[in-house]
C-alpha cells in the first residue's frame, strides 16, 4: 500500500499516478481522485463525484466476479475502467468505456455496467483435460 502525497488516503499501486515535473525535484505520486480534481481543474470540466466504486456480477454460470471502478481524466475526455478483484490471483476481466466531455458521466456509468454484464454472459473458453 501507498499513499497519496495531497490527501494522504493509501491505496494499492494500480490506484495512484506518478506525476513528473521537470522543475521539480521530487515526482508526485497521488491517487486517481487527486489526479482526476487536478485534471478537471486545469480543463475546466465538471467531474461526477459519486458514483459506485464496487460492482459485484455474475458470470453465465452463476459465479459472482468483483469489479472496482475507476474513472482517468484525459485532455480529450474521461476512461472509465472495471478491473476485476480476485483474492487468489491477479489476473481477472477488464472492461472500460470512453466518455467525451460533452457526454453525460451517468451515460458512461451504465455503458460500463453493460459492458461488464455483456462480457460475462458468455463463456468463451472452455476447460478441458488432455491426457496424452
Amino acid at each position: 500500500m501507498c499513499k497519496c502525497e495531497k490527501c494522504g488516503i493509501s491505496y494499492r499501486n494500480f490506484g495512484l499516478v506518478t506525476l513528473s515535473d521537470r522543475d521539480k525535484q521530487h515526482p508526485e505520486t497521488i491517487c486517481v481522485d487527486c489526479y482526476n480534481k487536478k485534471r478537471a481543474k486545469s480543463l475546466g470540466v465538471k467531474v461526477l463525484k459519486k458514483f459506485e466504486p464496487n460492482i459485484i456480477q455474475k458470470d453465465c454460470e452463476g459465479v459472482e466476479h468483483r469489479f472496482v471502478i475507476r474513472k482517468m481524466m484525459d485532455d480529450l475526455g474521461i476512461f472509465w475502467e472495471a478491473a476485476e478483484l480476485s483474492d487468489d490471483t491477479n489476473v481477472g476481466y477488464t472492461f472500460e468505456v470512453y466518455q467525451k466531455f460533452e457526454d453525460t458521466a451517468e451515460e458512461a456509468v451504465k455503458n460500463l455496467y453493460e459492458k461488464i454484464k455483456g462480457g460475462l454472459e458468455k463463456k468463451l473458453i472452455k476447460k478441458d483435460i488432455f491426457i496424452s
